[in-house]
C-alpha cells in the first residue's frame, strides 16, 4: 500500500510539472507574437511613408518631362522657322569614333572607301533622275508641238503664201544637251588587304632562307652546292648536322632542321608583316585621296543639279507661254482668212491697216518660234544664257499681244 500511494505522489508530480511546462511554452509564443506585431505595424508605417515619397518622385518626374517636352517643341519650332542653308550636306564618313563593326584598320578603311563610294552613287542617281524627268518634260513638249501648236504654224505659212510671203519658220525641235560629254564618272574600287602579296613575298623570302642555310652548311663542310648526284635527302644531313651547333655543342640533324624551319618561316613572317603593313599605309593615302574626290564630286553634281533645275524650270514655262501662242496664233489664222476672203487681197501691202497690224504681229510670233530652235537650249548640261534671252523676248511678244488685245 505504501509503495502504491508513493508511486501515486509521483505520477501527480509529474504532470504539476507537464502543466507548468505548457504554460510557460504558451506564455513564450504569446510573446513572440505581440513582438512581431508591433513591428508590422512600424512597417507599415513605414511602407506607408515610402509610398507618398514615391508619389511625391513621381510628380517631380512628370513635372521635369513636361519641361523638357515644351523645351523640344520650341527648339523644334525654332529649327523650322530657320532658312535652309546653303551649304551642302555630305554624308558622314565612317570613321573610328562612328564604327564599332570594324575589326581592324583594314575594314575601317574599307567601309571610309564604301562611305565616299555611296557619296558618288547617290549624287550619279539624283543627277540621272533629273535628267530622266526633263527628257519626259521635253518629249512631253514635242508631242504637244506636233499634235497642237504645227497644225497652226503650217495654216499661218498656207495663209502667207496666199499674201504673197515666203515662210521662213523651220519646224525643228529644241537642242538640249543635258550631259556634259567630258564628265567622266567616279570609279571607286575596293581596297587590296595585302594578303596575297604578301604570302607570296613572304614564301618567297622562306625559301631564301633555307636556300641560305643550305649555302652556309656546303661551304663551311666544302660540299659542292649542286650534288652531283641526288637520290634522296641523306645529302643534306652533313648540312643540318652544321647548322644544329648555333645552338648544340654535338651534331644533331634533328636540330639543325627545326632551327632551318623556323628561321625560314620567321623571316616570311616578318616580310609578310612588313607587306601587309605598307599595303595599310599605301590604303590610307588611297582612302584620304578618294574622299577627298568624292566630296569634290558630290558638289560638282550639285552645281549640275542647280543647272539642271534651271533647265526645267525654263522649259516648263516654254511650255505655257507656246500654248498661248497657239491660240494667238490661230486667232490671227482667222482674222486674215477672213482678210483674204472679204478685201479680195492677194498681196499683203493690199490689207486693211488693222488687217495688216495682226498679220505683223502674227509674223513676229513666227517668227520667235523660230529663234527658240536655233540656239541650243542647254549646252554640257548648263543653261545657255543666249537661249534664255530669247525665251525672254518670245515672253514679251506674247505678253504684248495679250495686253493690247485687253487695254
Amino acid at each position: 500500500m505504501e509503495k502504491d500511494t508513493k508511486k501515486s505522489q509521483d505520477l501527480v508530480e509529474q504532470d504539476n510539472i507537464q502543466e507548468q511546462e505548457v504554460d510557460s511554452k504558451q506564455e513564450a509564443i504569446e510573446e513572440d507574437n505581440d513582438s512581431k506585431q508591433e513591428p508590422k505595424e512600424g512597417d507599415n508605417d513605414s511602407k506607408e511613408e515610402s509610398l507618398e515619397e514615391d508619389s511625391d518622385s513621381n510628380q517631380e518626374l512628370e513635372d521635369e518631362n513636361s519641361d523638357l517636352n515644351k523645351i523640344t517643341e520650341d527648339e523644334n519650332q525654332d529649327d523650322l522657322n530657320e532658312e535652309p542653308s546653303s551649304n551642302i550636306d555630305l554624308p558622314v564618313p565612317v570613321t573610328k569614333a562612328n564604327n564599332s563593326l570594324a575589326t581592324d584598320r583594314h575594314t575601317q578603311l574599307q567601309q571610309e572607301i564604301d562611305t565616299a563610294r555611296a557619296i558618288v552613287q547617290k549624287a550619279d542617281q539624283e543627277v540621272e533622275e533629273m535628267i530622266a524627268n526633263i527628257q519626259k518634260d521635253l518629249n512631253d513638249l514635242e508631242e504637244h508641238k506636233d499634235a497642237k501648236l504645227t497644225p497652226i504654224i503650217k495654216e499661218s505659212d498656207r495663209i502667207l503664201r496666199a499674201l504673197d510671203i515666203e515662210p521662213t519658220l523651220e519646224d525643228s525641235n529644241l537642242q538640249v544637251e543635258l550631259k556634259d560629254p567630258k564628265d567622266e564618272p567616279l570609279i571607286i574600287k575596293n581596297l587590296s588587304t595585302g594578303k596575297g602579296s604578301g604570302w607570296i613575298w613572304g614564301l618567297f623570302a622562306s625559301i631564301l632562307t633555307l636556300i641560305a642555310w643550305y649555302i652556309y652548311g656546303a661551304m663551311n663542310l666544302g660540299l659542292p652546292l649542286i650534288p652531283k648526284q641526288i637520290k634522296d635527302l641523306s645529302f643534306l644531313k652533313p648540312i643540318t648536322e652544321k647548322i644544329s651547333l648555333f645552338i648544340d655543342q654535338a651534331p644533331n640533324s634533328a636540330t639543325g632542321e627545326g632551327i632551318a624551319i623556323i628561321t625560314a618561316l620567321a623571316v616570311g613572317f616578318i616580310v609578310y608583316s612588313i607587306i601587309r603593313a605598307m599595303r595599310l599605309a599605301k590604303n590610307q593615302h588611297i582612302v584620304e585621296e578618294t574622299t577627298r574626290k568624292a566630296t569634290q564630286y558630290f558638289q560638282k553634281k550639285e552645281e549640275e543639279k542647280k543647272s539642271l533645275v534651271q533647265i526645267d524650270e525654263q522649259i516648263k514655262t516654254l511650255r505655257e507661254f507656246i500654248e498661248n501662242s497657239e491660240v494667238l496664233l490661230d486667232e490671227k489664222n482667222a482674222i486674215l482668212r477672213r482678210a483674204i476672203f472679204i478685201e479680195k487681197v492677194n498681196m499683203a501691202q493690199e490689207l486693211h491697216p488693222k488687217t495688216h497690224k495682226e498679220l505683223e504681229i502674227l509674223q513676229d510670233i513666227l517668227e520667235s518660234l523660230d529663234r527658240l530652235s536655233s540656239v541650243p537650249v542647254a549646252e554640257e548640261g548648263k543653261m545657255n544664257e543666249e537661249w534664255l534671252e530669247i525665251l525672254q523676248e518670245f515672253k514679251e511678244v506674247i505678253n504684248k499681244e495679250i495686253e493690247r488685245l485687253y487695254s
